[in-house]
């Protein structure tokens, strides 16, 4: 049995023949029956064109950080071994992909959960009964957990109310208040309310308007994790 390790191919070259955005990994061992015709390159007289098969795996959707391959948990990723080369054709690609074995020259896979490596295996085998593998470690982080922004409740008193406004009187001390706003997912964690001239932070401010004419207040609201969401408050100032 001939056992040797090759270097990976590099990605420029699967470039040409993976999926866009794949990343392309060339061959980390390789295991060869005894063959006859297969002379090892090292041995004086040896052919660098002797019948091989070397499989590449490339992962679509994982990036490179400091040298390391990175998926998040729950993104769905895509195997190609479409980059293999073989002197003849291949009959079976499988793969080992989180404890799972899946055939096929492209298959696709999403981890459940992050926090861990995770060693994908490709195994090749050709028609003429040559056989090799290469692997992969990649590193899974944990899902991505998506924020729902904040829901902004308005109030203001004493009001009367009209449409989705308020009417008030010059001159009037009013009371805006912005309590009842709230988070699905979270809580909220600052206010602003915005006049004309000016904006009052906090949940309860107090304002009054010198002229009569129609105004909009703006408030925000922002939760923990740092959405803001944002609603305009008509207001019609009258005698």
């Amino acid at each position: 049995m001939l056992e040797r390790t090759l270097t990976r191919r590099s990605v420029l070259e699967h470039a040409g023949t993976a999926a866009a955005g794949a990343t392309g990994l060339g061959v980390l061992d390789r295991t060869a029956d005894d063959d006859p015709g297969a002379a090892d390159a090292t041995a004086p007289g040896g052919d660098c064109g002797r019948d091989h098969v070397d499989p590449d795996l490339a992962v679509v959707g994982a990036r490179r950080e400091d040298g390391d391959l990175v998926v998040h948990a729950g993104d769905a990723l895509t195997f190609d071994a479409s980059g293999t080369e073989s002197t003849a054709p291949v009959a079976a690609y499988t793969w080992t992909i989180g404890g799972e074995s899946i055939d096929g020259e492209r298959v696709h896979h999403a981890f459940e959960r992050g926090g861990g490596v995770e060693t994908v295996t490709l195994a090749v085998t050709d028609e003429a009964g040559r056989a090799a593998s290469a692997s992969v470690d990649l590193h899974v982080l944990e899902r991505d957990r998506y924020n729902e922004p904040p829901t902004p409740v308005h109030d203001v008193s004493p009001a009367r109310t009209y449409d989705d406004g308020y009417i008030v009187g010059v001159g009037e001390p009013v009371t805006f208040d912005a309590r009842e706003s709230r988070d699905e997912d979270g809580d909220v964690v600052a206010y602003e309310w915005a006049f004309r001239g000016g904006a009052k932070p906090g949940a309860v401010v107090e304002h009054a308007f010198r002229r009569r004419g129609n105004y909009r207040v703006t408030l925000s609201v922002t939760d923990d994790d740092g959405a803001t969401e944002s609603v305009e408050v008509p207001v019609h100032v009258a005698r």
